[in-house]
């Protein structure tokens, strides 16, 4: 039981890395103006290389069903907070 729930956290843990770089590779991608400024756009498709990586690790952790619902979730949120 301790190591499910060690393996909970460290999922939850790449989670919450997961939705971090999908706002920031969001609101990089809004600066990049079309990708009129080249660096700005590749920093946003590198973050949202990281972003669905550290997805992918999350989900041999967690339920697909759990990580896609709060990932989804709290990044519609951010981005319609930040935007």
């Amino acid at each position: 039981m301790f190591i499910k729930w060690e393996e909970e956290k460290v999922g939850y843990a790449l989670l919450s890395l997961a939705i971090g770089f999908e706002i920031l590779g969001t609101n990089l991608l809004k600066l990049s103006v079309g990708f009129t400024r080249v660096g700005i756009g590749i920093t946003s498709l590198a973050c949202y290389g990281v972003s669905f990586y550290l997805m992918t690790l999350s989900y041999q952790k967690l339920p697909l069903s759990v990580a896609e619902s709060i990932w989804a979730a709290l990044g519609i949120i951010a981005a319609t907070l930040l935007g």
